[in-house]
């Protein structure tokens, strides 16, 4: 491994440098690499030349993808899992978090409000298309388990589409730097190409304005 990273006044290797600034103990991933381990090098949002180990870097699936899709339901931790977890969090990283002079604490147990059971109302889409969980007449009923699906099946489809036919006003995006700066401009690419289609008005594709706003975090 040839790759060597200023740290401080001294250039040091890639490898010694992840191991320096990781966690300890390392993760065993990491505590078996070799010096000579190759790497790759990728520019990210400013141009800037950056460097990583190749066995460091994984393929990452969308929740959606056909791939991971029938094991995803597996990664969903239980209610009371999650709820014990989120209390650890917070009593140990959230007691006293500091704004300045300001102290802001964190309650260890969650609001709790009275349930409440409501009926979903109809939806209204574009061609005065509509869709029912309640058996309404004159839509398309589904139960409440396909609703989600059926409604962007809807969204995607021209004898439907959005209920709101005009053109989109010009659209803001708030981003951390550090998103801008890594996988941020393939983010904002796909989520306008995922409004654009939604956009569809018989079949012509309607431009979205928008400006991109990064902050540093």
């Amino acid at each position: 491994m040839e790759e060597r990273i200023p740290d401080g006044n001294n250039l040091i290797s890639l490898l010694d440098y992840i191991i320096k600034h990781s966690r300890k103990p390392i993760p065993e991933d990491l505590a078996s690499i070799s010096q000579n381990a190759g790497v790759i090098h990728y520019f990210n949002n400013q141009n800037q030349d950056r460097a990583a180990i190749a066995r460091l870097c994984y393929l990452v699936y969308d929740t959606a993808d056909p791939v991971v899709q029938k094991y995803h339901s597996h990664t969903i931790l239980k209610p009371e899992i999650r709820y014990f977890a989120i209390y650890q969090l917070v009593k140990k990283y959230l007691r006293e978090i500091k704004f300045g002079n300001i102290t802001l604490k964190v309650a260890t147990l969650p609001e709790q409000v009275s349930q409440k059971i409501f009926a979903l109302p109809d939806y209204q889409f574009g061609n005065n298309h509509r869709l029912s969980v309640r058996g309404t007449k004159g839509t398309t009923q589904v139960t409440l388990d396909q609703l989600g699906r059926k409604r962007l099946e809807l969204l995607s489809s021209p004898k439907a589409g959005m209920y709101v036919q005009e053109p989109f006003d010009r659209q803001y995006l708030l981003l951390p730097q550090t998103v801008g700066d890594s996988f941020g401009s393939k983010f904002v690419q796909d989520l306008t190409k995922t409004v654009s289609i939604r956009s569809e008005n018989r079949g012509r594709e309607k431009k979205v304005s928008k400006c991109v706003v990064e902050y540093e975090t």
